[in-house]
């Protein structure tokens, strides 16, 4: 067991990154160390990257959010706004859809179509 700098609960060591440099690890949990990184990423306190990983539903199909590894924050590459809280499926599918409304109704076109 070892207990993060962070969060201050001790977790197994399976719960920590390994440090690169050291091959020891890291001194925050993963769980920490992803929430550390979303608030550097969307340029938002880690209290509001907390509350954003604490979203319990998909903004977008409106799934259970059950691990908050696999929680993503949407934001638009053009704006960089953030969006909402999406599970990794829609997160995915909207990213391959080109995150925009012309990439969806492309999509959609082809499975009215096709169906």
């Amino acid at each position: 067991m070892k207990t993060c700098t962070y969060c201050n609960e001790a977790k197994p060591k399976s719960e920590y990154y390994s440090r690169p440099d050291t091959g020891g690890l890291k001194a925050r949990c993963k769980e920490c160390e992803c929430l550390m990184s979303r608030a550097r990423n969307y340029g938002v306190s880690v209290e509001e990257a907390l509350d954003y990983m604490n979203t319990t539903n998909c903004d977008c199909c409106g799934k259970h959010l059950v691990d908050k590894r696999h929680t993503y924050i949407d934001h638009s590459h053009t704006t960089g706004e953030i969006r909402g809280v999406l599970c990794m499926s829609c997160n995915s599918g909207i990213g391959f859809l080109g995150d925009n409304v012309e990439g969806l109704q492309q999509a959609l076109n082809y499975l009215t179509k096709n169906n």
